[in-house]
């Protein structure tokens, strides 16, 4: 058996156990599985579905300016530890959350 495949094997049984309402002990021992290789994969499957939602579509978020050139415009910067800085003067929520989500 592959380690992906021992992987996406192993992140089924944890979704098993969280959909089965049953201790980490009970549902081990129905599985005759020890505990410790149960957390062991319940973090390797936490770590593994939050680098996924992190990671998302990736590349770059369109943007296009609204209104017209003479409108007073506020202004936000976004600064990325990476030392990326966006400035932008069209002030849309969802894409601030899109693009906060980025990094």
């Amino acid at each position: 058996m592959s380690r992906s495949e021992k992987a996406r094997k192993m992140f089924e049984l944890v979704e098993s156990w969280r959909a089965s309402g049953q201790t980490r002990q009970q549902f081990c021992t129905t599985h005759d599985l020890k505990v410790s290789r149960l957390a062991y994969w319940i973090t390797r499957k936490y770590r593994h579905d939050r680098q996924v939602e992190q990671s998302g579509p990736g590349g770059f978020v369109p943007i296009a300016p609204t209104g017209s050139p003479n409108e007073q415009v506020a202004k936000m910067v976004v600064n990325y530890p990476n030392g990326v800085k966006l400035e932008l003067t069209h002030l849309d929520e969802p894409l601030i959350a899109r693009l906060i989500k980025l990094w």
